[in-house]
């Protein structure tokens, strides 16, 4: 199996470097570099390798939003997605199988292992992107999009403490983001809801770097996790986001929706800031349609010891 590295060497403020500059002292198995130099390469560079190879391992050094870049063009392919954590949030790694080191790609190379896994997809009238984390609209998408621009993140990347700042700004857009309306329409049935804070769609558990959101989001299950925060006063949604972390606030049933769904349809009031995979698709409004895509790309499985 001919082995692809996709390198972004600015992610986690050098930590994908780093990482490169390790597996180069180390890997034994021969391998082509590509680097990444401007936004949406890594799915440039993965169309270009599905056109031209049937069947191969592409490692992304990067963090979620390099992946997601690289699972735009993987979707229905041959191409094998492997991944090393690399980024600040790296939420990824904590869905999906990766490698550690070295020593477990050139294992891997030598008896591989692919996994299907479930893609989602969520598009609206003028938009259409996979996703393979989660995707959303509200305070989640609002907060990764600052972070993703935020220099207090870059500062704090230097001592690995990068997912911090998705803590710092969560508190501060809970303070100041202004909720929404949201129907959703399932099945011929169409509920409202009012003083919406997330409407998310989840296709494994982690967000944000570490938040638990769909704690029973599964990556192959057919599925994907719609997750709506509705009706809490600022003040409580502070103390409902406290538990987000190991995934207590869906004992919050007054507050916190979730479903499992194959489709489903949102509309939303007003123009809404939306995420994939932290990756900012820009403010929507109207009708969004999310799915799943099941078993509609290959991951780079490890053998268990």
């Amino acid at each position: 199996m001919e082995l692809h590295i996709i390198l972004n060497d600015h992610a986690g403020n050098g930590r994908a470097s780093k990482k490169y500059a390790e597996l180069q002292r180390a890997l034994k198995t021969s391998y082509t570099l590509h680097r990444t130099s401007h936004p949406k390469h890594a799915t440039e560079l993965v169309s270009a390798l599905a056109k031209k190879h049937t069947h191969c391992l592409c490692v992304i050094l990067g963090g979620d939003g390099t992946i997601h870049e690289a699972i735009q063009s993987a979707i229905y392919g041959d191409i094998v997605i492997g991944a090393m954590n690399a980024g600040s949030g790296n939420d990824f790694g904590r869905g999906f199988p990766i490698f550690q080191n070295a020593a477990e790609i050139d294992a891997y190379v030598e008896n591989p292992l692919v996994e299907r896994r479930d893609a989602g997809l969520v598009k609206g009238e003028d938009f259409h992107t996979y996703f393979m984390n989660n995707a959303g609209f509200g305070i989640d998408a609002e907060i990764t999009n600052r972070v993703n621009h935020s220099k207090l993140k870059k500062q704090l990347n230097r001592f690995g403490l990068g997912k911090l700042a998705y803590v710092f700004i969560m508190i501060d857009e809970l303070l100041h983001f202004q909720p929404f309306r949201l129907q959703i329409e399932r099945d011929g049935k169409r509920q409202q809801f009012d003083r919406v804070w997330v409407a998310a769609f989840s296709n494994q558990p982690y967000i944000g770097g570490g938040m638990k959101l769909a704690p029973f989001a599964n990556t192959a299950d057919g599925k994907i996790e719609l997750t709506i925060v509705h009706g809490v006063s600022r003040w409580m949604l502070l103390f409902v986001f406290g538990t987000i972390f190991p995934g207590k606030h869906i004992a919050f049933k007054r507050f916190v929706k979730q479903q499992s769904v194959q489709s489903i349809e949102i509309t939303l009031d007003t123009p809404t800031i939306g995420h994939a995979d932290g990756e900012f698709i820009g403010k929507r409004q109207g009708n969004i349609q999310a799915e799943t895509i099941a078993s509609s790309w290959q991951v780079a499985q490890k053998k268990l010891d």
